[in-house]
């Protein structure tokens, strides 16, 4: 989904454990993400956040959010 709408990205420079809604980690990195959007401003609800998104592989879904 990142290169298909060609959102800019990096490397993290402290990588996570991620934990998807059903509380299993993704396969791919061993669940670990090392990528993450700049910054971008993203309205929720009417309000708008400054924030960036962490980015790993997902089977069938495009893309879930999710709170740290």
């Amino acid at each position: 989904m990142v290169k298909q709408l060609r959102i800019p990205y990096q490397k993290k420079e402290n990588p996570i454990k991620l934990r998807i809604a059903d509380r299993i980690r993704p396969i791919y990195g061993g669940g670990i993400t090392h990528l993450k959007t700049r910054k971008a401003i993203v309205k929720i609800k009417g309000r708008l956040f400054n924030i960036k998104f962490n980015i790993t592989k997902l089977s069938k879904e495009g893309i879930i959010l999710g709170i740290l």
